[in-house]
Order: structure tokens, then sequence, then C-alpha cells
């Protein structure tokens, strides 16, 4: 049962003091890529994701005017299961500026490549998300996307992931032996998977900073780590992940809940688990199929410590899969996590929760969550659907680039909202959009 539990101790990573927290689908790492290859610079960065959309993919082929390079590290495993080695191989084998590099080295097939990183050889910014490098158009379901400024936490993500892509260069050979076992093929994508070890031959070597900001399986037991600082709540203990199975960070929740503190748990299906390792504060968006579920991968404790990362908590996010995981104290950072909480809340406990008591509504976008047309009307008499239909394009708009299910309301109609909104969230229900609406 404890075979794959790492057998060294826990180590704590360095508190990040500086990032940046934008919400997906509004803000995405295939946005940030495309803004990074636009610049003019000769620059080379790299990349991972676990899957690549095919959208994203097809952008790529127009960036043969740009001055940077970019290595993309994929799942090697479910590239081929998809078999987008096909695509990448026809389009990308000769491409001068974009590589794709399946990694094999240290996978299974009850683990995963699972980091989603950007960074640049300059050091100067870097990103870390848990939604993949795929366009946002068509998701049901809200991720963070992190954004590093810090020159020593940017280079220890340029040289994990510089280390990962020449450890799978050195081992080439595996990526063969997978392709033939999927396919029956071998060496069908020898250009591509050479082409990038090549590329990656011109990149530089950066030393890793002393201090060591994230933490993977590989290396700790994040469980412990986690469990650890969860006795340190004093008073509440929020978590939000698309999956979750640990029994041990569930038995801790419990624990907390006697002590009297309040557990806020949401995650986007059914834990697998029996109901009395289940915390009563942890609710599913099974039951409520129509909202966005929780993709992100956090644990705030005491509205002053955020524990995020790549990984869901679960025995693959925890102990097998390539993840990473980081804490900060930034309350800037964890202003942005309280907007999607109080989002959660207002739709599963149907109240808001206003943990910032600033009176400031300074935020530059709001957004809203339509329902489905079957919830509209099987909520709304005809009438209320076509009046509720007129109020959406009159006061909210598109974005092209973003599902259909989350419009932005108007700049110019925010301020008129915000006596009956709650001004610590940027994010709302329809229903609770109206409902607002109504009592002005």
């Amino acid at each position: 049962m404890a075979s794959h539990i790492p057998k060294f101790g826990v180590i704590k990573p360095k508190i990040i003091k500086d990032l940046e927290i934008k919400l997906f689908p509004f803000y995405s790492l295939d946005k940030f890529i495309k803004k990074l290859l636009a610049q003019k610079i000769d620059g080379k960065l790299l990349a991972s994701s676990m899957t690549l959309g095919n959208s994203l993919a097809k952008d790529f082929l127009n960036t043969s005017d740009t001055n940077q390079r970019l290595i993309i590290g994929l799942d090697a495993n479910l590239m081929y299961s998809y078999h987008q080695n096909q695509l990448l191989t026809r389009y990308f084998s000769n491409h001068k500026n974009i590589f794709f590099l399946p990694i094999s080295k240290g996978r299974t097939f009850d683990n995963l490549f699972h980091w989603k990183i950007i960074v640049d050889d300059r050091l100067k910014t870097s990103f870390l998300s848990s939604s993949n490098l795929a366009s946002p158009a068509k998701t049901n379901y809200l991720d963070l996307v992190y954004q590093f400024e810090n020159k020593e936490l940017n280079s220890e993500l340029y040289s994990r992931l510089y280390d990962e892509f020449s450890e799978q260069c050195q081992a080439e050979e595996d990526i063969y032996c997978l392709e033939e076992y999927a396919s029956g093929e071998g060496k069908e994508n020898k250009n591509l998977i050479s082409n990038s070890c090549k590329a990656l031959e011109k990149y530089p070597l950066i030393k890793r900073s002393n201090k060591q900001f994230f933490v993977s399986p590989q290396e700790t037991n994040v469980e412990t780590l986690i469990v650890n600082l969860i006795k340190e709540a004093r008073e509440e203990i929020v978590l939000l992940s698309h999956h979750f199975s640990s029994r041990k960070i569930g038995r801790e929740l419990r624990e907390a809940e006697k002590k009297g503190l309040k557990v806020f748990a949401v995650v986007g299906d059914k834990p697998k688990e029996r109901e009395s390792l289940i915390p009563k504060g942890m609710y599913n968006l099974t039951d409520v199929s129509s909202q966005p579920f929780p993709h992100m991968k956090v644990i705030l404790i005491d509205n002053e410590m955020l524990i995020f990362g790549t990984g869901n908590f679960t025995q693959s996010g925890l102990f097998k899969s390539r993840e990473l995981f980081g804490i900060t104290d930034s309350q800037e950072a964890i202003q942005e996590v309280l907007n999607v909480i109080s989002y959660y809340r207002s739709i599963l406990l149907k109240k808001s929760y206003n943990l910032n008591k600033s009176n400031n509504y300074n935020h530059k976008e709001v957004w809203i969550v339509l329902n489905t047309e079957k919830e509209r009307v099987s909520k709304l008499s005809i009438d209320e659907v076509i009046e509720r239909m007129r109020l959406i394009s009159k006061l909210i708009k598109v974005e092209s680039s973003v599902s259909s299910r989350f419009r932005k309301l108007k700049e110019k109609e925010f301020m008129k909202y915000q006596g009956c909104l709650n001004i610590t969230q940027n994010i709302f229900s329809e229903d609770d959009f109206f409902e607002c609406h109504s009592k002005l």
C-alpha cells in the first residue's frame, strides 16, 4: 500500500512573497505564450504542459517570423494515446523556431508529466498553472495562472525544465520504444525529437538559486508537508481542487472541524472515500453540474497562507506524477483566490462571504457565468427569459477568446451594481447578478 510513498523527509519551500494571480479562462497560458513569442527579441523559451490544444498548435504555425525559440515538453503517454504526435510530426519536424519534446523518462501508465510552466532564458518572467496549454474557448471550469518576476524563482523553474528535457534527450530511445508500443511503428517522430534535442543544446545552462521555492513529489513527501501546514491553522481552511482522494488530508480537515475551525472545500467530482473520511464542509459540483468546477489546486489557511500547485490532492498528484507545489503569503495574490472562494460560497451556501474588510471596489473586470439554456427555461417564464437576454445584450459583452458561458460586465456598469454585489468578488452567477439587478 505504501510502496509508492517517498522515503525521504519533508522539505518546506521558501515562502513566495511576490506573484500575480490571473483567473482562467479570462487569462490563460496560451495567451501569455503567444504574447511572449510576439516580442521582437532574440530569446529562448521553455514550456511544458500535460497536453497541447490543437488550435494552439495551429497558431504556432504562424510564428515563423518570430525571433524567439520555444521548446515545449508534453506527456508522451497522452501524446501517443491521442495520436497528436502525428500532427506535430507533420507540421513541426522542420519548423525553425517551435519544437516539441515528448517526455517519457520516469513516466508509467499511472502517472503524468503534469508541469504547466512557461519561462524565458532572460529570467524576466515565468508562469505556472494547473491548466494546460490549450484554448479556453469551450471550457466550463475556473483555474488560476501564477506569474512571477523573481529572478531566483525563475531560475529554478528554468533549470527544472532544462534538466528534465536534457535527461529526456539522453534517453531518446525510450520515446521510440513507447511509440512502437503505442502505434506499432518505431522512430516515426525521429526528426521531431532529434530537432528538439539539438535546439536544447543552444539554450544556456543556468545555475539554480540556492533558495528552493517549489517542491515536487519526487523530492519530498508533499502530503505530509500539507498536513503539517493544515495543523497550524487557527480559524479556517479552504480547499479548491478538481480531484480529491487524500485520506490524510481529509482526516486532518475532519480533525480541524472537530476543533471548531471552519472548513470549506469544493471539488469538481465526488471524493471516492467513505463519508466518514470526507470533511462535512466539503462540496462537490456534480450536484451543481451547470456551474464551472474548480480546476485549480489550492489550500488557503486563515486567509494568510496559500498552498498552490499543479497537482490534485490525490495519490497520483501527491506521490506519483511530476508536479510542483509552492506557498505564498502575498495578500494581493490571496485576494484573487478569495474572489473565487466567494463565488463558490454564493452558489453553494447561497451567501457571499467577505473576508476583505476594505470597501474599495477596484476590479478592472467583472464576469457573469450564464446559466445553460435548459436551466434558464426551467426556472423562468418566457417573459423573464426574454428580459434577461435583453439585459445581457445591453450590459454584458462577449469576449471571443473565452467560452460563451462567461460574459464580461461592461466597465461603465461596475459602480451601479456595487451596492448589492459582493465587492470583493469579480465573478458572479447569472442568478445572483439578476437578483441584484432586480433590487436596483
